[in-house]
């Protein structure tokens, strides 16, 4: 049963590293050839793609995550938290792809707590703040927006997230699966 789960851990994992790099790639590649005259849903595609990615890691991650629950049960502490590990990386990854990349621009954080429009920084000429143009529904603001959204995803939240969930697999977990 073990060498199923870490089976099942491997695949997750590389999964969620091939969700990250598919997210990056085909967001740059939107971000080079994106048209406003192109039906938006064209270019919704790759982040379906990267957010089922996400889910299948989650899947996969399952199996471990009972077994963790059982190692509790069981009052082994250490061999549940190195297995809930990747069952909890590829979930904070799936919502941390969708909300920490929205939270990580000021103006969606303030308007999300309805606070309204921050008085930060420079002000355009129609007064809304410089750090929030990308909110204000101009052509060529939603333009950049639009063209940049999965980028935005992947490289605030997907990138980062991912180096810190190999980390911790390096530094806490991995080493207890190396064989003795």
């Amino acid at each position: 049963m073990n060498n199923l789960l870490d089976h099942l851990a491997r695949w997750s994992s590389i999964v969620l590293t091939l969700a990250v790099v598919f997210g990056v790639g085909s967001g740059t590649v939107i971000a080079i050839i994106w048209r406003p005259d192109v039906n938006w849903e064209t270019y919704n595609l790759p982040f379906v793609i990267t957010a089922f990615g996400y889910i299948l890691a989650v899947l996969l991650g399952l199996p471990n995550f009972l077994a963790g629950l059982w190692s509790f049960v069981r009052a082994r502490w250490k061999q549940g938290l190195q297995q809930l590990v990747f069952f909890i990386g590829p979930v904070v990854m799936l919502f941390g792809m969708e909300g920490v990349s929205h939270y990580l621009v000021p103006c969606g954080l303030v308007n999300a707590l309805g606070w309204g429009t921050p008085d930060w920084g420079l002000l355009l000429t129609d007064g809304t703040p410089f750090v929030c143009a990308p909110l204000v529904t101009t052509p060529l603001t939603d333009s950049i927006y639009s063209r940049a959204h999965l980028l935005h995803h992947t490289l605030t939240a997907g990138v980062p997230f991912l180096l810190l969930y190999w980390v911790v697999l390096k530094r806490f977990v991995r080493p207890a699966f190396k064989p003795d």
